[in-house]
């Protein structure tokens, strides 16, 4: 997933574009707390990221269709259902995790002002 020869942009969403979660992202928090020595104390997880059960209903409903899709009963309708996960999911960047390490706990760059100093 993380290619060390790519630069990686500020802006980058670590769920909408590196599609991080659940234990991927349990993985993350550890190394996280063990390079920086710090938590992300505050962060939470349901604005940023789908829940579990989101999933396991999502995977239940994929079978479904599949095996509906082999039927005579298929209904067209079905077969417009979304699974894509929520959209209204906030985005937690790169800069967020970031600012985070500098500032210790979590914060979101939205709520911080940068003075840059000689």
């Amino acid at each position: 997933m993380w290619n060390k020869t790519k630069k990686i942009k500020l802006t980058v969403a670590y769920y909408q574009d590196y599609k991080l979660y659940e234990l991927d992202w349990n993985e993350f928090l550890l190394e996280y707390e063990d390079q920086f020595n710090s938590s992300l104390i505050g962060l939470n997880y349901e604005r940023f990221f789908p829940e579990i059960g989101d999933n396991i209903l999502r995977l239940k409903i994929r079978i479904q269709i599949y095996f509906l899709k082999f039927s005579k009963n298929f209904d067209n309708k079905i077969s417009n259902l979304t699974l894509k996960y929520p959209k209204n999911l906030e985005r937690l960047t790169v800069a967020d995790i970031v600012l985070s390490v500098l500032k210790q706990q979590f914060v979101e760059r939205k709520n911080i002002i940068l003075k840059l100093t000689t």
